[in-house]
């Protein structure tokens, strides 16, 4: 509630000591917190302890509710915050209960996992004609587009004494240059650190290949991505494998993952120890395959354009409202209207890609000069990407109206924004470092709209599938 109340800011003050501190003056007493963090398990801990403790933790918890309550009234937060205090004991049940891991299969797919990637270095290196460092972001720069190696070494040297001359070994750093495989770099993708650049999946997509070795080396490379992420998921990056799924099973076979109501800026869940949000969405994913469903099933649901639809509710548009209602595919329209595409090349599938991806990234706070500079869209003029810009406008006039009202709302308030369901957005002057002093326009057009659909009909959703789910 303190959250919602403080429109998502604040983040690290919103326990119950600080509560107690702000709400009632009163110094927390955490007494119970010495035994834990001397290894003791809460049933260990003397009653005598335990329950004053726990009765002053209720004593605090609702004298803050009842100093509370008439600020969620006052500011429309009541059913918003009902749904989202609803939604706590669902979270709590996806906690405790967890997800079933087959940990033989897991393991069987470390081992087919390092089997393949051994395989991929091993025709890596001799395509590169090289014992190139393939997990070193700077090796794997001069790989692709030559540069210098820097390797920790050892070299000789003597010292003049007055009646002799030392020789002894040091430590140095040797480079050697490498002409690389003849890839050309993007230039957006030099690095801050000169003559390397990022080697990362998106740019690794985007290497334009002239010959059959350096197709194979391209091939080979987004392999090895795909396969090392899945083994880093399962085993951690570190070798200790701290951090992957496999170490996270506890010792009722489950994997126990935290899902966090008040952590995010737009309000949205979150996840973490492990993260159970990023999964890979195939169905031929390793990682798929080690989750175990009671009744031999996973379930997948997708919300179909749910931002889309609700910026169009926000903005009302009546051409945003006419194509959801009847249905109308407006990235393939919107391809052909605004990108000038012909339905009929054989590209057109890939136009309408990046008209949906600039649709999205339009109604989030994306501009013309952001598409000329991303090197994962297509290498239109900068003209040619504001002409697009202005054409997407030109048919959503009212989409343009409502992000330049939401601006100029914020500045009137002094950072103030509202949705629709009572929450409250806190916008503060420099939260883009390029311009200290004033609000960051994409989070004023991005925040409204990703926290409807996915810190509002999200957790609606949740709330009423676990209802049902339990009567049944």
């Amino acid at each position: 509630t303190e959250y919602l109340l403080r429109g998502q800011r604040g983040k690290g003050e919103l326990h119950l000591s600080d509560l107690s501190r702000k709400y009632l003056s009163v110094m927390k007493q955490d007494v119970v917190k010495l035994y834990w963090d001397a290894g003791y398990e809460t049933t260990e801990i003397p009653l005598k302890i335990l329950l004053p403790y726990l009765e002053q933790d209720c004593i605090n918890s609702l004298a803050i509710y009842q100093r509370q309550r008439p600020k969620v009234i006052s500011e429309g937060m009541t059913a918003l915050v009902g749904v989202q205090n609803a939604l706590v004991p669902i979270l709590s049940d996806m906690e405790s209960n967890g997800i079933g891991w087959d940990q033989e299969t897991a393991q069987r797919h470390v081992l087919e996992l390092s089997a393949k990637l051994k395989d991929i270095n091993g025709n890596l290196r001799v395509l590169f004609d090289f014992d190139y460092n393939l997990d070193s972001r700077d090796e794997l720069s001069v790989a692709l587009f030559g540069g210098k190696i820097r390797r920790p070494g050892m070299e000789w040297v003597t010292r003049e004494l007055k009646h002799e001359t030392l020789y002894y070994e040091r430590k140095c750093v040797v480079e050697t240059d490498r002409k690389g495989a003849g890839f050309r770099p993007q230039k957006y993708a030099a690095l801050k650190k000169e003559g390397y650049y990022s080697t990362d999946k998106n740019n690794l997509e985007q290497l334009r290949c002239r010959a059959d070795k350096q197709r194979q080396i391209k091939t080979l490379l987004l392999e090895r991505s795909v396969h090392k992420k899945a083994l880093e998921t399962l085993i951690g990056k570190n070798e200790d494998g701290e951090k992957g799924l496999i170490n996270k099973v506890q010792a009722d076979g489950r994997i126990h993952g935290s899902f966090n109501q008040s952590v995010t800026k737009t309000g949205r869940l979150s996840s973490s120890q492990p993260n159970l949000q990023n999964q890979a969405r195939k169905k031929t994913s390793p990682i798929k395959q080690c989750f175990i469903s009671r009744n031999g099933k996973l379930v997948s649901l997708d919300l179909t354009q749910i931002e889309w639809r609700v910026c169009g509710h926000l903005c009302q548009d009546p051409t945003m409202l006419r194509e959801i209602r009847t249905g109308v595919d407006a990235h393939r329209e919107n391809a052909s209207l605004i990108f000038k595409a012909n339905p009929a090349d054989a590209d057109f599938d890939d136009v309408r890609t990046v008209a949906k991806i600039c649709t999205f990234r339009l109604i989030y706070g994306g501009s013309a000069y952001g598409f000329y500079m991303d090197q994962k869209m297509p290498s239109y003029t900068l003209a040619r990407w504001e002409e697009i810009v202005e054409g997407f406008y030109h048919k959503y006039p009212r989409l343009k109206t409502w992000q330049e009202k939401q601006t100029a709302k914020v500045y009137e308030t002094g950072g103030i924004l509202r949705n629709p369901t009572g929450r409250k957005f806190v916008f503060k002057k420099g939260d883009d470092e390029r311009k200290p002093d004033e609000y960051s326009v994409r989070q004023i057009k991005n925040w409204p709209v990703q926290s409807l659909a996915t810190a509002d009909i999200m957790p609606l959703a949740m709330v009423i599938i676990g209802t049902q789910y339990k009567q049944m």
